[in-house]
């Protein structure tokens, strides 16, 4: 089944992003999603995404069964920070767990017209699903978030049956209130739609590049690895080009710096002919040139405050420029607001790869859109001349 298809029609959405811990996650039915020393990586629930043991992990699952998560943190002897959120609740987390010191925390997803179990799409839960439900059994479905499809194997069977008589039991209705209570929580952190681009390609965001390529991707020069996930936003890579990341936002009044890790590969001497950078509504609000001097040789985070925005939507955009010689790239991951600028481990993620080769071009590597953009990003920079 093509994720993308398993993301049609989403009613609902659990997500979260967590460095540095292990996680368990374990949903109302009591399927598990994420990893333990004793299971090591496990996904039992259907159509769920988890980015892998590492030192930043993601987690998301789409048309989530209704209840109450609980997630099992295990403490690695680092302080803990990053976020959860469904469509009506976000909570923020830092707290400090010594090696393999643990906790559990709950997060509770409200039922939707359409989620699982809710057959007939009034925001219940009940016996009246189960009626529905009997009507289809032993039949296949080949819609992949059909709310009677309970555990995701396409057929309408006396599995899904007995777990919908288990989220019967468990009193389901969209009248119910929810609210997140964490003692855990200190700094808010709020997540962009698809800032770790685990959704891939035209989700969230809109990308443009004056030479054409694709720039939300999945593949990457030998060595490179996204931050977070397997997917990233691959800027620059070729002569001439201005490759932009746009998305329609609204500034959190209470997290309001934006965060991002960047990886900068450059093969350029001077930092006079290559940049980058943030700007809001066509406007610039940081920016800094690609160069030698300014490679990173792995991922680190860069924050930019956009406290004069907060309450405000926006226009955000990531972009880089370069000129007619020495290739220039930069790789962005796992984008989200905060309001602090140490959310996330101050630390790189170092690599002794070659610079020289990630910054080499993107032929070879990379993919052309299929149809060129007939709207080419205008450069905000002028570069040096040679």
């Amino acid at each position: 089944m093509k994720y993308s298809l398993t993301l049609a029609d989403v009613t609902q959405w659990y997500q979260g992003i967590f460095d540095p811990v292990d996680f368990l996650i374990v949903d109302p039915l009591g399927r598990k999603l994420g990893y333990s020393a004793e299971s090591g990586e496990i996904n039992e629930i259907p159509g769920a995404f988890y980015s892998g043991n590492g030192v930043m992990e993601q987690f998301l699952i789409p048309n989530p069964v209704a209840g109450t998560y609980k997630v099992n943190f295990v403490g690695i002897g680092e302080q803990v920070y990053g976020a959860m959120a469904s469509s009506e609740n976000s909570v923020g987390i830092n707290m400090a767990l010594a090696p393999t010191e643990t906790t559990t925390v709950t997060f509770p997803v409200a039922v939707q017209s359409g989620s699982p179990g809710d057959l007939d799409r009034d925001g219940c839960v009940d016996e009246n699903d189960r009626v529905e439900l009997e009507a289809l059994l032993n039949t296949f479905s080949n819609d992949p978030n059909h709310p009677g499809d309970i555990d995701g194997d396409g057929l309408f069977s006396e599995v899904d049956l007995e777990l919908l008589d288990r989220l019967i039991a468990n009193d389901i209705c969209g009248a119910q209130t929810s609210s997140v209570f964490l003692s855990l929580i200190q700094n808010p952190v709020v997540l962009l739609n698809n800032g770790g681009f685990e959704q891939g390609a035209n989700v969230g965001w809109s990308e443009h590049s004056a030479q054409g390529w694709r720039i939300v991707m999945n593949s990457f020069p030998a060595g490179l690895t996204p931050h977070g996930g397997s997917w990233a936003a691959w800027l620059g890579g070729d002569d001439n080009e201005v490759s932009t990341i746009v998305q329609r936002v609204t500034v959190p009044t209470n997290a309001s710096i934006l965060s991002y890790f960047a990886w900068i590969a450059s093969a350029e001497s001077s930092c006079n002919y290559d940049f980058a950078g943030v700007a809001v509504n066509g406007d610039l609000v940081q920016q800094y040139g690609l160069c030698q001097n300014t490679n990173t040789s792995g991922w680190v985070k860069k924050t930019v405050d956009l406290g004069a925005y907060a309450g405000l939507t926006v226009s955000l955009e990531i972009r880089s420029e370069t000129d007619s010689s020495n290739i220039s790239s930069l790789f962005v991951d796992d984008i989200v607001f905060t309001n602090v600028t140490s959310y996330l481990s101050p630390s790189q993620h170092q690599s002794d790869i070659d610079q020289m080769n990630l910054a080499n071009s993107k032929i070879g590597t990379a993919m052309r859109h299929e149809t060129q953009s007939q709207t080419y990003p205008v450069r905000l920079w002028i570069p040096q001349q040679r």
